[in-house]
């Protein structure tokens, strides 16, 4: 039986990024794959060879798709690795057990309180995949964007579905570049005269 790590496609990905602020993106014309392999885990579900196409797949897909040029044998732009992590988060529900009345009969008149019946928290565990792709200046070895998108995880999938989360994870987290640079402008306030 084929077990493969996949961020799981039932719960949306959240996507963040960081960039060196100084650097021209639109330089960056061609791309392969850094000279370091991505490291090993030691987990056997996300060091498969399987996972690892798959990822490199997707992304050479998109950023071709965007105009990028694969250039393999040859100095690229920019070097891409990427990484994936996967840690044990805890998640809890509470919900109120409902609010009555109890009481009891007496000859001489009833008595009735209240009564709340106070909350019960169910605690499950679950694990969160995060999916960071690097990409780093090839002539200055320096990274320049980080790409992070983070997920459930589900640890049985078929193959295709396995393969299609990993499309959707990658293109949500490499749709954030090029990064959008914002410029400060100096605002100056009207004076009273221009009012």
């Amino acid at each position: 039986m084929l077990v493969c790590l996949i961020i799981c496609g039932c719960s949306a990905v959240q996507v963040s990024q960081d960039f060196d602020t100084t650097a021209d993106f639109s330089r960056y014309q061609t791309f392969d794959w850094a000279p370091k392999p991505p490291q090993n885990t030691n987990d056997i579900l996300m060091d498969s060879q399987l996972m690892d196409r798959r990822v490199r797949k997707a992304i050479e897909e998109y950023l071709a798709a965007e105009g990028l040029s694969h250039t393999p044998g040859k100095k690229p732009d920019i070097y891409i690795n990427y990484h994936i992590v996967v840690r044990t988060r805890l998640e809890a529900d509470s919900f109120n057990r409902g609010f009555g009345w109890y009481g009891f009969r007496h000859p001489y008149g009833g008595y009735h309180y209240p009564y709340w019946g106070g909350l019960n928290t169910h605690i499950r565990q679950y694990d969160e995949g995060t999916l960071i792709i690097d990409f780093a200046d090839s002539g200055t070895n320096e990274l320049v964007w980080r790409g992070i998108g983070s997920r459930r995880v589900n640890k049985h999938s078929t193959p295709e579905k396995t393969t299609a989360t990993v499309k959707e994870t990658v293109a949500q987290i490499l749709a954030q570049y090029p990064p959008l640079v914002k410029s400060c402008l100096l605002y100056t306030s009207p004076s009273p005269r221009d009012l």
